[in-house]
């Protein structure tokens, strides 16, 4: 049983990482799909943290395609991922992460930004 969640959880990686290297090289619907199965996999166990992480993640490459909702998606994603809105269960996460987290919530809003030009 240990070794099948082992293997799910690197299952999951496996396509939050597939999905971004789909980003890379600008095959932005097939990434949005990918990042739609993804966060089905994050809403499973419920981890916060992880959701909102690859919503930005979703969010940064749904601009490609449809810009409003982009960054609708990365301002949401942004405001969930502040530190006041870390629910309790996940502070501890939230502190081992801390520096990962804002840098991606830096790049979120550099991103915002810029589309808003």
């Amino acid at each position: 049983c240990l070794l099948s969640r082992g293997l799910g959880d690197v299952y999951k990686r496996q396509i939050q990482e597939f999905a971004q290297i789909l980003n890379l090289i600008k095959e932005y619907k097939l990434a949005e799909d990918t990042y739609e199965l993804a966060l089905t996999y994050v809403e499973e166990e419920y981890s916060y943290i992880n959701y909102y992480q690859t919503m930005i993640n979703k969010g940064m490459n749904m601009i490609h395609i449809d810009r409003h909702n982009g960054v609708l998606i990365l301002k949401t994603s942004i405001i969930k991922l502040e530190k006041q809105n870390i629910p309790e269960r996940e502070m501890e996460i939230y502190h081992l992460n801390e520096t990962a987290i804002k840098k991606k919530i830096s790049l979120a809003a550099e991103k915002c930004k810029k589309s808003d030009k």
